[in-house]
Parts: C-alpha cells; structure tokens; sequence
C-alpha cells in the first residue's frame, strides 16, 4: 500500500499546472510573485485566516509564551474561567500538555473513590459536562489545553485528600 501523498510545491504546482493551464503559465512569466498567490487566484489553495495564523502561532509557542498570552487574553475578558496563579511552564501533571501516567491514574482513583463521572469532573473545574478534553487526554493522549491543565491542577490540589 502507497504511503500518504507528500503535499509540497512540486504537488501545486502540478495541480495548478493540470487544472489552470493559464494561470500556471501567468505564474512562470511572472505575472504571481509566488505560487501560493497563483494557487490562490486559481482556487487551489485558500489564503491562511488570522484564526489559522493564531493558532499556528500557539502550536510554535513556548509554555511560558502560552501562559503569558493566557494571562493577557484575562486581562482582556476574553477568557471564561480564571486563571490561579501562576502557572510554571514545566507542568506538574502534563509534559508537552499531555496527560502524565500518575496523573491519569490519579484522577481515576479520586473519581472512583468519589464516585464522580468525568462530567463531574469538567463540571467542577469550571468547563461544560460535556466537553470531553479530559477524557480524550486520559484514553487517547490528546493534547490539553493550558486552561484545562490548570484548572486539572488546582482540581488535584483539592481533592488531595480522597
């Protein structure tokens, strides 16, 4: 079985080439500064949003870069649940804002002891019961949020004691 197709510029330029002969030759005369501008004109490709500039932009970010815009966006009241304190970048229950071991294994034991769905869990931390971040980090490794990790924090901190 092939492996998945490489989308690189040798791939567009192809495609603009099959599927816009004119707008292709307009790009090797010079008429398009760049082949992304070509492959714009002609459909191709969509030009990036500043929503996928943003959060390319976070992906790139450094931790302490996260918490510092995190920290700004709350001073703007752009963000629904508070951020406490300070936040360092070396998370205590996340690496890469990935799930640690401990920490799943930990949050499995408070929620059986308390008898807590997951929803429970959302809920009391401040997010929907329905959002299913946390659940996903602990079966699937998906990434969270820095909001949800520190929200997750303060959670543990509290429930220490079950």
């Amino acid at each position: 079985m092939a492996g998945k197709q490489k989308r690189d510029n040798a791939y567009y330029e192809k495609q603009l080439q099959k599927l816009h002969p004119s707008i292709h030759a307009d790009y090797l005369a010079g008429k398009y500064p760049s082949l992304n501008q070509a492959l714009h004109v002609a459909g191709i490709r969509k030009p990036r949003t500043r929503l996928s500039e943003l959060k390319n932009a976070w992906e790139k970010a450094q931790p302490t870069e996260q918490r510092q815009f995190l920290q700004w966006l709350q001073k703007q009241g752009a963000l629904r649940t508070p951020l406490s304190g300070p936040v360092s970048s070396n998370s205590v229950v996340a690496a890469d804002r990935r799930l640690e071991s401990w920490a799943i294994a930990r949050i499995d034991e408070i929620m059986t002891k308390l008898n807590l769905m997951m929803g429970d869990v959302m809920h009391q931390m401040g997010f929907k019961k329905l959002n299913p971040s946390l659940g996903n980090a602990m079966r699937h490794g998906s990434k969270l949020s820095p909001e949800v990790i520190a929200a997750l924090e303060i959670w543990l901190k509290d429930n220490e004691n079950a």
